[in-house]
Parts: C-alpha cells; structure tokens; sequence
C-alpha cells in the first residue's frame, strides 16, 4: 500500500471535514482509474450554485496535492494529482479566483492539520476504507468551544485575493466558509 496515497486521501477528507462538505466514504483501494479517492455525495451542478460551496470544494480537490507537499516539503504537483487540479482551476475560474491562492491556503491548512492527516493516514493503511461515520467517530479535529473566534478561525480559509477580469491586480474580498 502507498503511503502517499494514503496522506493524499487524508488531505481531501481533512479539508472536508474542516469545510463541513459532505462525503460517503474514502479508500485507498486501486481501481482503474486512480490509486484511492474519496467518495463526495455533491452534484458538480450544486457545487456552482455559491461561491462559498464552489471555493470550498475547489479547495477539498487541492487538499489532497498540499498535504503530499506538507509531508514531503517541497510545492510541486504530483503525478495523479493532475485531475484534481484541473477540477479546481475549473471550479475557480467559475468564481474568477486565484488558483495560486486556494492552493497557499489549502497547504496553511493541510500544514495546520498535519497530524490530523497523519493520523487518518495510518487508518486507511490499516482499513483500506473509512466511511464518513467512521472518520467523524476518530474525532480527528480540534474542538473549540461553539461560536468561539477561534473555532470559527480554524474553520475559515481566506481566500484574499479575487482576479478581476482583465486585470493582473488582484483585490482581497472573498472567503471560504464551511459548506452548507
């Protein structure tokens, strides 16, 4: 079984998990098309109805890329990892984001949440497939009080920086917030 597969597929349930985007299930099992995926129960034609759902999940698809990189150093894409970040640069030019700005605040994410990912790794290793219950019974996540600024900070990405069309400038504005 590959580690880096298992620390990919952490990453994208960990971002879910954070960005409250729901999820059936994540394997670590080869199928034909990839090395593992995770399971995701949002239609691609729901997902652009809001800009905070859209920024959201283009930013779950790069999680899985950041948190190779956190674990291995080094910022470059992985082969296997191309789909995702086509998924996202299409999700996001959807929105006129910055790809280059969901994927530094994915990695601040992924870095943050670093033994969480760890850890959820270690279980798809071990189990090969987790499904959502399980993954939200092993409690992965830091638990602030409800409401409190830091929870609500741990759970919200800025996403500061919005390409205006037409222009190199970029201006801060949007944010990414748990999904509904």
């Amino acid at each position: 079984m590959n580690v880096d597969t298992a620390i990919h597929e952490a990453g994208h349930v960990i971002a879910r998990l954070v960005w409250k985007c729901s999820f059936h299930y994540v394997t670590v099992i080869p199928d034909r098309l990839s090395n593992g995926h995770v399971g995701i129960t949002a239609a691609p034609n729901t997902i652009l109805r809001s800009t905070s759902r859209t920024l959201n999940e283009a930013c779950a698809l790069l999680a899985g890329t950041m948190a190779q990189a956190v674990f291995d150093g080094k910022r470059f894409f992985y082969s296997g990892c191309e789909s995702d970040v086509y998924k996202a640069a299409f999700l996001l030019s959807k929105k006129s984001y910055s790809l280059h700005h969901a994927m530094s605040n994915t990695f601040t994410l992924c870095h943050l949440h670093r033994t969480a990912i760890e850890v959820l790794a270690g279980a798809l290793l071990t189990e090969k497939r987790l499904t959502a219950a399980e993954v939200r019974r092993m409690d992965l996540l830091p638990q602030g009080k409800t409401g409190s600024k830091s929870s609500r900070q741990r759970s919200k990405l800025v996403l500061s920086h919005r390409r205006p069309k037409n222009k190199r400038l970029t201006r801060p504005r949007a944010r990414c917030t748990p999904c509904a």
